[in-house]
């Protein structure tokens, strides 16, 4: 399935994060599923991490779901502490990073994936 070719951070919290009233929360524990959804949904996105953070790197700028406009430098992102290590990962590393984090939220990365792909399949029929 082709991925969308314009990034819109937004959609993935909209989509995925509806409830939340403070999109902060997002990034206390759940930073990695709105990553791996936008990886999931838009072409060129990069999956990055740090000890902290799971975000997304798209044409120079890091994104996270606080910093839907993006930052030039992920250290700007709030929930990276400013700090650390980051370093741009393969999706194959990514889960294994953060291979335990679904089970504590219920859910597994293919119910991740699929939920992506089937809001995907929508977006890519209004178009």
């Amino acid at each position: 399935m082709r991925k969308l070719q314009t990034f819109k951070p937004s959609l993935v919290t909209k989509k995925f994060f509806s409830d939340y009233k403070d999109v902060a929360v997002i990034n206390e524990g759940e930073c990695f599923i709105w990553a791996y959804t936008a990886y999931v949904m838009f072409q060129d996105v990069e999956l990055w991490y740090n000890n902290h953070h799971a975000f997304v790197k798209y044409r120079g700028r890091f994104y996270d779901s606080e910093r839907l406009r993006g930052v030039s430098d992920w250290r700007d992102l709030p929930a990276t502490e400013g700090g650390g290590l980051a370093s741009r990962t393969s999706i194959v590393s990514f889960k294994k990073e953060w291979g335990r984090n679904p089970y504590q939220f219920a859910t597994t990365w293919e119910k991740i994936e699929s939920k992506a792909r089937k809001v995907l399949r929508r977006e890519q029929a209004s178009l």
